[in-house]
């Protein structure tokens, strides 16, 4: 008995070394050790809700909340595909950093507290990135040397260097990302399995079923990668396999691939197809020449690879990092004093000994250098035109394939010198070792012509932690070399001499993972101390939003919206998403980080009418914004019911062009074929400015310009001139006061205009550089390209709105006289005279940030009783600045829509033959129908959150719109009318929503679905009395459940298959 379990535990262990289960052991315990500091005296509390988050800004504000919406319904078991809870809803599956389809995360926020799984999401992609570099490194290792131990040695190393180097230590709090790195060592070893595996003597056929294990793990491998969140890393490593296949020079490698590509696409349609649906309407599309260049690895950062924390860290208050357009955890790529020289040593022996299977990894990571180097070499330019390329940003996150590069012949570089040890080859190593740390020190002294790097280095001393820790490292691995010099020239010929290098290998694991650890805590934010670390204060935070209905939103005026809507199931307008809608950001003026754009922030208080047509109800404004805007005298208006009124109090010019003041420009009169009359137009190019004086009223602080214009299309001289140059081609607005000093600037990007006609641009104009004591109200308009050149903007129209001046009461109905005599004792202006509307009134504190209530924002459903036609989303932002339609009475349809396919399908689609036979006309008939038809105005209510009593005395018993229930993407409405009713759903419109009638018989009727205000949906709803559902179904729940099987089951199950036949075969 006792001698079948000494055998079955011996059969165990021999298991567990022969398929390296001893090494991921190790670095499971590894990762646990590194992570101690953060969590480790909380252990007991570490499967609790209590636990530390690891993470930072993105964290909280991106991806916690998108994994807490997962989890909260995966334990509901559904999985939601709309989430509403950022700008005006997006695709939850389009979203690609949310993770929704990834197995882990399935599994993980199923089964696990979200805040725990959070922290154990980043523990597993940590271990898993060291064990799949641990295995390539061992196949190629195992290649030149039969030692196991040795092998093992080594490969751990390059486990240690990859899976804790810089790059992924520093990006912790960019989780999609830290999920997907580990896949690019386990795809790349997959297709070097198969190029070597490959048998000429073979045919195609015979070799695919051969190599059909790893042809499915490159599959799995480029699946989970894409499924974990972060396509950039995809994009990266199919790019890897491409190059490991061209450098191999068998092109039926690529016949393998695509079947690995097709397991991928299977795989990846649900996702993939949303995400594309998304991005096609993304802001990228735009701003591709913009953040082309952006995060570009500067050559100077170069001594970042000796002295890894010199140029501190993007946390680091004494920052002074490398300024390329991005944080300086970018750069700050792999760790340890003497990886370079160690990392050129590698490149140089591999050269010169033709060592065959190196030769893949070391193109790569040449490759990758030169492509993370982006804007500081000709390479980079000439990839722009690749589909999709051009759309990433951030191209120094190509040190990720570096990296491996890195972690894989820095051991070898260990092996020749110390395992296969010459004189010869020690020699090279210290000349390499010379020329490296001279090229570094003339990059770092150009470094230097920053000013604001040499002042801060000038401060440094070698007691400062930048200089002292990776000097003293420098000087351990001196002593290292030393040591070994001297036993090799005493005891080279004794036996415990191997010994002594394995020794020197195990020395050199312990000085990586130390300097890793020195580097990550030195690096990145101290979790157990800052604020945002604990779960109960985000929750707090988050929750104390609760005062939110589910009809309305919140919108964060200034800086990053620190407020994760998603956790308490609350609407908020802003976006922290790098593929926001442009449409979106065009008429919000919100930035991918979530943050207005400044002064529109400003400005949509005063001219609060996009803010109440679309539903923002509560507006938060932080210290931040009190700052940003000192010099104005802080007032909210809000527009009355009667905009009528308001219009009245506004001043308005229309700006007679033939009267600018001028240089350099062309003059036209052009027949117009519509109007069939002549206008006259105004001709800019690069050098021209025209200028308008005009008077306002003193007191005045907030108008809006809108140009009908047009700009000449861009030419590829241009381009790459924009480009290369990283400039912006736009034109330049500027108002000055009678002294010529600037009032305000704002410069609009070129991508806002149109080629093929005239369009509006309309742009804030916050006189926040006013002084109030010596102003007059005399301005001068100065309008210039900038950066335009070889192009022509041509002007049609040019008008200035000028807003009334008003205050907002401290609280409702009640106003501050001390305040207003503080604001007005430098204006020609008498209390009251002022115009004193309905404003935002003050709510309450919100985590030191004041909360106002806008009461007459119009709620996620309402009626309508007009439609009109405008030409496209130019002309609707022009209608919401100029005040040129009443959002509570009338909706905008834009041309761009009613020629769209979306609306043709309408018209030809049968399935709404049933709906046009309520409406009483034609399908033909419809566009004119809807222009044309006076619609009754039903009040909505929301009956969740009313009471029986009142629900019975607010509708009349003929006519009542009753909304049931608002969840993500999903509405519940009765209606009841003796006319036709046009409804808002204050919702993005999307491919993919659906709306259905049934009348009192049971029978359903698809609704046809319109864009409206040009992001959100309308419906027309004939005369009758009808239950309403709208839910967001883009593919069938069939599609949705196998796609998930094949994810988790069937593609795992058929590799485990595949391996068991490798094994039987090899047996």
């Amino acid at each position: 008995m006792i001698k079948k379990i000494a055998n079955f535990f011996f059969l165990f262990l021999k298991l567990i070394f022969k398929y390296n289960l001893d090494i991921l052991t190790l670095y499971i315990l590894i990762t646990f050790i590194y992570f101690y500091p953060v969590f480790g005296q909380y252990l007991k509390n570490f499967f609790s809700s209590t636990s530390y988050v690891i993470g930072s800004a993105d964290t909280y504000n991106q991806f916690l909340p998108l994994r807490v919406f997962l989890s909260d319904n995966l334990k509901e078991g559904t999985i939601l595909l709309w989430f509403d809870y950022q700008a005006l809803g997006l695709p939850f599956l389009g979203i690609i950093q949310s993770g929704a389809f990834y197995p882990f995360n399935l599994i993980i926020f199923k089964f696990f507290d979200p805040y725990v799984g959070y922290n154990l999401s980043i523990f597993l992609h940590f271990v898993m990135a060291e064990f799949f570099a641990f295995l390539y490194s061992f196949y190629l290792i195992s290649k030149i040397e039969n030692n196991k131990i040795i092998v093992k040695i080594l490969a751990f190393m390059s486990g240690i260097l990859f899976g804790l180097s810089g790059f992924i230590v520093s990006h912790v709090d960019f989780i999609p990302l830290q999920n997907s790195i580990p896949y690019l060592a386990l795809s790349i070893l997959s297709i070097h399995l198969i190029i070597d595996n490959y048998d000429f003597t073979k045919s195609l056929l015979k070799n695919i079923f051969i190599n059909g294990f790893y042809i499915v793990l490159l599959g799995i491998s480029l699946l989970y990668q894409f499924l974990a969140g972060y396509p950039q890393a995809f994009l990266y490593t199919f790019i890897a396999v491409i190059i490991y296949i061209i450098i191999s020079k068998n092109i039926r490698i690529f016949f393998m691939f695509f079947i690995s590509f097709i397991l991928f696409l299977i795989g990846s349609y649900v996702v993939l197809s949303e995400g594309i649906k998304l991005a096609s309407v993304s802001v990228r599309d735009i701003l591709s020449s913009s953040i082309y260049n952006q995060g570009s690895y500067p050559p100077y950062a170069l001594i970042m690879q000796v002295i890894p924390y010199i140029f501190g860290g993007s946390v680091y208050r004494g920052y002074y990092g490398p300024e390329t357009g991005t944080i300086s955890f970018e750069f700050l790529n792999f760790i340890s004093v003497i990886s370079l020289p160690l990392t050129i040593f590698a490149l140089f022996y591999i050269y010169k000994e033709k060592l065959y299977n190196y030769k893949f990894i070391a193109v790569l990571g040449i490759i990758g250098f030169l492509l993370a180097l982006g804007k500081y070499n000709i390479l980079h330019y000439l990839l722009y035109d690749i589909p999709f390329y051009s759309k990433v940003r951030v191209v120094a996150r190509h040190l990720m394939e570096f990296n491996l590069f890195q972690a894989i012949i820095i051991p070898l570089s260990i092996y020749l010198l110390f395992i296969k040890f010459q004189f010869e080859k020690f020699i090279d190593f210290i000349k390499i070792s010379f020329y490296t740390y001279l090229i570094v020190i003339i990059f770092f002294v150009i470094s230097l012509v920053n000013q604001k790097i040499s002042q801060n280095l000038s401060n440094l001393t070698i007691h400062s932690v930048e200089l002292f820790f990776p000097m003293l490292f420098l000087f351990v691995y001196i002593a290292i070399f030393t040591i070994f010099l001297i036993i090799y020239k005493f005891f080279k010929n004794r036996e415990f001499f191997i010994d002594f290098k394995i020794f020197i290998l195990i020395l050199f694991n312990f000085m990586f993972l130390f300097e890793s650890l020195y580097l990550f805590y030195n690096l990145s934010p101290n979790y157990r101390s800052i604020w945002w670390a604990k779960p109960e204060n985000i929750k707090a935070y988050n929750y104390s939003t609760d005062f939110v209905e589910s009809e309305y939103r919140m919108c964060y005026l200034s800086g990053f919206p620190l407020l994760v809507s998603a956790i308490n199931n609350k609407k908020m307008l802003n976006y922290y998403e790098p593929v926001i809608n442009k449409d979106f950001l065009f008429l919000f003026s919100i930035w991918m980080n979530g943050s207005f754009l400044e002064p529109t922030d400003y400005f949509f208080l005063v001219n609060n009418f996009i803010f109440t047509t679309f539903s923002v109800k509560y507006l938060i404004i932080n210290q931040e914004f009190d700052k940003l805007y000192s010099n104005l005298t802080p007032v909210t208006l809000l527009r009355p019911l009667n905009y009528l009124e308001y219009l009245k109090k506004s001043s308005y010019y229309k700006v007679d062009l033939t009267k600018l003041d001028t240089k350099n420009v062309s003059f036209s009169y052009t027949y117009d074929k519509n109007t069939k009359n002549y206008y006259y137009s105004v001709g800019l190019g690069y050098d021209s400015v025209i200028s308008y004086s005009f008077k306002i009223k003193p007191e005045s602080q907030v108008l809006a310009l809108a140009i009908k214009a047009k700009l000449s299309k861009e030419n590829i001289k241009t381009r790459y001139r924009k480009l290369i140059f990283n400039q912006s081609d736009g034109l330049g607005i500027e108002l000055k006061d009678q002294y010529d000093n600037s009032l305000c600037y704002y410069f609009v990007n070129d991508y806002y205009f149109r080629n093929d006609d005239y369009a509006y641009i309309c742009v804030p104009l916050v006189l926040k550089s006013k002084k109030e004591a010596d102003f007059n109200g005399n301005v001068k308009l100065n309008i210039y390209p900038l950066y335009s050149y070889g192009r022509k903007y041509d002007i049609k129209e040019i008008e200035i709105i000028e807003y009334p001046f008003a205050f907002v009461p401290d609280f409702k109905n009640n106003l501050n006289n001390k305040f207003i005599n503080d604001s007005l004792k430098n204006l020609e202006v008498k209390p009251n005279k002022l115009d004193f509307p309905l404003a935002y009134y003050y709510l309450k504190d919100v985590m030191e940030k004041r909360v106002y209530v806008n009461e007459q924002a119009l709620p996620l459903v309402y009626t309508v009783s007009n439609i009109k036609l405008i030409n496209d989303l130019n002309e609707l932002k022009y209608y919401f600045y100029f005040l040129r339609f009443n959002p509570y009475k009338e909706v905008l349809i834009t041309k761009d829509f009613i020629y769209s396919s979306d609306f043709s399908k309408i018209i030809n689609d049968k399935k709404y033959i049933s709906y046009f036979k309520l409406l009483g006309i034609l399908p033909v008939h419809f566009k004119k129908y809807i222009f044309n038809n006076n619609f009754l105005k039903v009040n909505s209510l929301f009956v969740y959150s009313i009471n029986n009593k009142d629900l019975n005395s607010n509708f009349r018993e003929n006519n009542y719109l009753k909304v049931e229930s608002i969840g993500n993407g999903d509405l519940k409405m009765n209606i009841k009318s003796d006319s036709d009713v046009f409804i808002v759903i204050n919702s993005l419109y999307f491919p993919g929503f659906k709306m259905y009638l049934q009348d009192k018989n049971g029978t359903k009727i698809e609704v046809p679905i319109l864009k409206v205000n040009g992001l959100v949906k309308g419906v027309v709803i004939p005369k009758g009395e009808y239950s309403i559902n709208l839910f967001y179904q883009p593919f069938s729940k069939f599609f949705i459940v196998f796609n998930l099987f094949y994810i988790l089951i069937l593609l795992p199950l058929g590799l485990v298959i595949l391996f068991l036949i490798k094994i039987f075969r090899k047996n």
